[in-house]
């Protein structure tokens, strides 16, 4: 659980031994000034906090009195290492109780599925396209842009398909190969090798590795962008 399902399931545990408590007047301390404060919203839709509210309204109903003190790090209150040794404690016991909050869940199960995702994505060979330019899966940036046509182009770079490189799939053909060199036409080729596009490389002034033409970096990504346009194929990528 976070801290914050952590400290309202220690108020909602309070609560419920007071209930049935033959005293009336109680004063619950907490450290945590948030979940002090989340008890009040009534418009809450955090199911510990709802089992909090129906507690204390429990509790008022049987003419008991209560006040919740925020203390902050639990200043000044006697026999604080106990109570924070009981909490220590408390982490090895073997119950688990049903305090989990689906947004806690939420979060656990995102960290973890990134967690194995990054492992399967290092463990890729770098012989896969993507992989050989992209050392996470997180999220580029650049992949999002105000023009559709330029997404197209990056994500089909980037994977290494186009339909200048792999058109010939549709039509049930032989693969292509670079007119003027006469090898297998490539994304690595027509961005880096091709001898008839080395003025246009040059006067851009662009890298030698792949890597560094379509990583994440807006500038990177507007002069591939330009390069494709100087040499006319970015409508045909």
């Amino acid at each position: 659980s976070s801290i914050f399902t952590a400290e309202l399931f220690a108020i909602k545990k309070s609560l419920e031994h007071l209930v049935n408590s033959n005293e009336r007047y109680f004063i619950i301390c907490s450290d945590s000034k948030t979940s002090l404060q989340s008890i009040c919203n009534l418009d809450t839709d955090n199911i510990m906090i709802q089992s909090i509210q129906t507690l204390l309204y429990s509790t008022i109903q049987k003419h008991k009195s209560i006040i919740f003190l925020w203390v902050p790090s639990h200043t000044g209150i006697i026999n604080n290492e106990a109570a924070d040794r009981a909490a220590k404690d408390a982490t090895l016991l073997t119950d688990k109780y049903e305090s989990v909050l689906p947004t806690d869940w939420k979060k656990y199960l995102r960290t973890k599925i990134m967690s194995q995702w990054i492992r399967d994505w290092g463990s890729l060979p770098l012989t896969n396209k993507l992989r050989n330019i992209k050392s996470t899966p997180k999220k580029w940036l650049t992949s999002f842009r105000k023009v559709r046509r330029e997404e197209v182009v990056l994500a089909r770079l980037r994977i290494g398909h186009t339909l200048l490189t792999h058109g010939h799939h549709f039509k049930r053909e032989e693969p292509p190969n670079c007119i003027e060199c006469n090898v297998a036409l490539t994304v690595r080729h027509i961005l880096l090798e091709c001898t008839k596009f080395v003025k246009a490389r040059q006067n851009l002034n662009f890298p030698s590795e792949l890597k560094k033409v379509l990583c994440d970096n807006e500038d990177s990504v507007q002069n591939t962008l330009q390069y494709l346009k100087d040499i006319n194929v970015f409508n045909s990528i």
